[in-house]
């Protein structure tokens, strides 16, 4: 069941979305209207739609705002010894699975809206890493993600950035 009274107020909805998903080189990410089944999905927590930049998404589910520092130190010791790339302060990265990405979107495929779960303003759970990897290297100024939960207006940087992390730069 659509969230929307009328194909015209989803129509409408959605040019607003893609109008502030563009980029400035003019690419428009094909954005899916989540249903009102996507937008209750957690335990009955509503979800609601915010925009950020694609940076912003980054950093908020990098490791240090999803574990306890005692977690994040085990963590690190697995990834160190497995010699895992990209895996020590952000999910676990693909570039394979970020090139399809953009070559869908610069197509034109709709694509699902990045999601954010919290609980009592810690971060629990996310979809979306690779898809506002895929918008930040697209110059996309901002995506629509639908956070779950209460969102803190801040949130913890990881000691380097996803850049340093997997490419080295």
């Amino acid at each position: 069941m659509s969230p929307f009274t009328s194909d015209e107020q989803r129509k409408a909805v959605m040019a607003k979305l893609n109008q502030r998903s563009g980029s400035t080189s003019g690419i428009q990410v094909n954005w899916e209207q989540p249903t009102q089944g996507q937008l209750n999905n957690f335990s009955g927590s509503p979800g609601k739609i915010v925009y950020m930049r694609p940076e912003e998404y980054i950093q908020r589910v990098n490791i240090r705002n999803r574990k306890s520092d005692f977690e994040i130190e085990h963590y690190k010791e697995r990834a160190l010894k497995s010699g895992a790339r990209g895996i020590l302060y952000y999910p676990v990265f693909s570039e394979g699975n970020k090139e399809r990405l953009e070559q869908a979107m610069l197509q034109g495929n709709e694509m699902e809206m990045p999601w954010l779960l919290y609980d009592d303003y810690q971060l629990k759970e996310q979809e979306g890493f690779h898809r506002a990897m895929a918008c930040r290297d697209l110059g996309i100024k901002e995506i629509p993600v639908v956070v779950y939960g209460d969102i803190p207006s801040r949130w913890k940087v990881a000691p380097h950035s996803i850049d340093e992390e997997i490419y080295g730069v």
